[in-house]
């Protein structure tokens, strides 16, 4: 993932929240967008960072928020966890949110 116009920094109360949404359309699984905006949000390598699995199962969340029959997304649910002191958020409806660790 490459830092397109839906990929966004926030800048005020929490600066450098890193923002991004998953395409619902696409065939990458929720999880790998979450892989690969975490790896962008620390600016590594996602094949050269620790695996993310070790916080998450992988399936688990794509089943979690794995579109309905109709292809609607399910709607309210999010889950988050900290990933070496990045708090990262993902909603139901694909936002992804990463928080810095606090200095």
């Amino acid at each position: 993932m490459s830092k397109t116009d839906k990929n966004a920094w926030s800048a005020g109360p929490r600066s450098g929240t890193y923002h991004t949404q998953h395409d619902w359309d696409e065939s990458e699984p929720l999880s790998t967008t979450v892989m690969t905006a975490v790896a962008e949000a620390m600016d590594e390598d996602p094949t050269e960072m620790d695996p993310l699995y070790d916080r998450f199962d992988p399936d688990a969340l794509d089943c979690l928020f794995r579109p309905i029959a109709d292809g609607v997304p399910p709607a309210g649910g999010h889950v988050s966890f900290t990933f070496k002191g990045y708090r990262v958020f993902i909603q139901s409806d694909g936002h992804i949110a990463i928080h810095p660790p606090e200095n």
